[in-house]
């Protein structure tokens, strides 16, 4: 990487690393707002924010560029690929391409205006002003020089964003390298959702994969890119589990968990295998208890998400045995009989080994299917019905 003239700047060092401020080239108002880069660590843990300073009582920090405003969200803190796919590092990148400045501004507390505007910041020069600064080598010979990967320079970038649309990859195609991508370099609690369109953040992936694999550095599809990301196979990621609530005991292939607030007690298993769906997620089987009921009322999701079609026929196979179960309210759940709900998966469950769900995907009308284990049921359950204080869930096995 070329050396590139540092920006105007002071440093100080803490006990933990150093703290780097930027001087703007211009600012409007006294104390105007700064941008900070703070170092801390070493390889490979070494961590890395880009934050602002704002004088006593300064609010609504903004990123301003192109006559568009943002809100100001700092980079980090984190490793340095992690910074690299932040939202600043993106914007940053792409106005230092085109040599274009912008502002930070925040509304001070007196109700008035501050802003500090930079020109000619590049993403290489904050990675060399930390290295040199404090005596951190974050590409310390590794594919983070590589990492650091810019948009190729007019003509360049235009081939190779061309040479990618002459792929003519499809929309499955492309949601597929997507969702390898972020398997691979993704927070784990990040959600791609299902477009097929790469984001910018997905550029940054598919540099990292490039040089990894020891391909040429670049941000855009190439055949052999493509084909290598086509062939790996994607795994569904487990789902957040924190967001229903917290884990109480795993028993074997079940969790037990109580929400945050205490009212609602889960037993929950994921998919150990699918066919037919289209997930970035494991499917789960869901059971909830509201804490303190004296009656039977249950909270049943035998699929979650459930994307089968509604008006086709869908059933539970229990170590063969089928039966039938109906979509109410956009839920998967047991068939209502004349005196209630019918009992009959809730007691193959607790008796079984295997669950497979089946049905027909909502999405393309083909058949499809989640396969889940009974192994460790019985004791999540009634775990959740004893922490709710729900002795009456007993008779769903009656």
């Amino acid at each position: 990487m070329a050396q590139e003239a540092a920006p105007a700047h002071t440093i100080a060092w803490t006990a933990g690393g150093c703290e780097i401020v930027l001087v703007p080239a211009a600012t409007r108002g006294a104390e105007a707002p700064r941008l900070r880069l703070t170092a801390s660590g070493s390889l490979p843990e070494a961590r890395i924010e880009i934050g602002l300073i704002l004088p006593p009582g300064a609010a609504n920090p903004e990123f301003v560029a192109e006559a568009a405003r943002s809100p100001f969200v700092p980079a980090g803190p984190g490793g340095m690929a992690q910074v690299m796919t932040s939202r600043f590092w993106v914007d940053v990148l792409r106005l230092d391409q085109q040599g274009r400045p912008f502002w930070i501004t925040a509304r001070t507390a007196a109700g008035g205006w501050i802003s500090s505007r930079y020109d000619g910041l590049s993403p290489r020069m904050l990675i060399q002003l930390v290295e040199r600064s404090c005596g951190l080598e974050l590409r310390g010979g590794s594919p983070l020089d590589a990492l650091a990967l810019w948009p190729l320079p007019g003509a360049s970038e235009a081939a190779a964003q061309a040479a990618e649309a002459a792929l003519r990859l499809r929309p499955d195609q492309r949601l597929h390298i997507r969702w390898v991508l972020h398997s691979l370099y993704a927070d784990p609690a990040a959600e791609p959702g299902d477009s097929p369109e790469l984001t910018e953040q997905d550029r940054g992936f598919v540099a990292r994969f490039r040089v990894q694999n020891g391909l040429a550095e670049s941000r855009w599809l190439d055949e052999d890119t493509a084909l290598r990301l086509l062939r790996s196979p994607f795994q569904p990621r487990d789902p957040p589990l924190g967001a229903i609530g917290t884990v109480v005991t795993t028993s074997r292939d079940w969790i037990t968990l109580i929400s945050r607030d205490g009212e609602f007690c889960h037993a929950v298993s994921l998919a150990v295998a699918q066919t037919g769906f289209n997930l970035y997620r494991k499917p789960r089987i869901q059971f909830g208890a509201r804490r303190g009921r004296s009656d039977a009322n249950l909270q049943i999701d035998l699929l979650l998400p459930n994307l089968l079609d509604p008006a086709r026929p869908v059933s539970a196979l229990v170590d063969g045995r089928r039966i039938e179960l109906a979509i109410r309210d956009d839920a998967l759940r047991p068939v209502m009989l004349s005196d209630g709900a019918d009992t009959a998966v809730m007691r193959a469950i607790r008796l079984g080994r295997e669950i497979v769900i089946q049905g027909t995907a909502r999405d393309t009308g083909r058949p499809a299917s989640a396969t889940f284990s009974a192994a460790g049921f019985s004791a999540a359950f009634d775990t959740m019905a004893q922490i709710c204080g729900r002795s009456g869930l007993g008779v769903w096995f009656q």
